[in-house]
């Protein structure tokens, strides 16, 4: 990113953050990979990739807000797939959705709790 910038080109950074120290056991299985939760970075090891990388100027916006009502939207997909799997109108081929709710939950507790949140990093490459 750094080498096709020009000198004094601005880099906007979003991603999943996740503090390993507060995060829910239950978190770190497929469906929390699929997530982008399980595998995702602090911030500030963000922050070290892009410094060593040779960004400069760095700013960070917590974005978390939009992270919970995305987590909520999918929780409300899943309690609407597992109603029409209860009436028949749905086959999901075994794809266990009580584990799909419980990690949408867990994900949704991670992010209130501040284990697991969303972040702008914005950076500049030296004039």
């Amino acid at each position: 990113m750094l080498r096709v910038l020009k000198p004094g080109g601005r880099l906007g950074l979003t991603d999943m953050t996740l503090d390993m120290r507060k995060m829910p056991e239950g978190l770190d299985n497929l469906l929390g990979v699929v997530g982008c939760i399980s595998d995702a970075r602090p911030a500030a090891e963000y922050r070290r990739i892009l410094a060593d990388a040779g960004f400069v100027d760095f700013s960070e916006q917590d974005e978390s807000r939009y992270l919970i009502v995305m987590v909520k939207a999918i929780k409300k997909q899943i309690d609407v797939a597992r109603f029409a799997v209860t009436i028949k109108r749905l086959d999901l081929g075994g794809f266990d959705l009580k584990a799909a709710r419980e990690t949408a939950i867990l994900a949704n507790q991670a992010i209130q709790d501040g284990a697991a949140g969303y972040v702008l990093i914005t950076a500049r490459k030296p004039a």
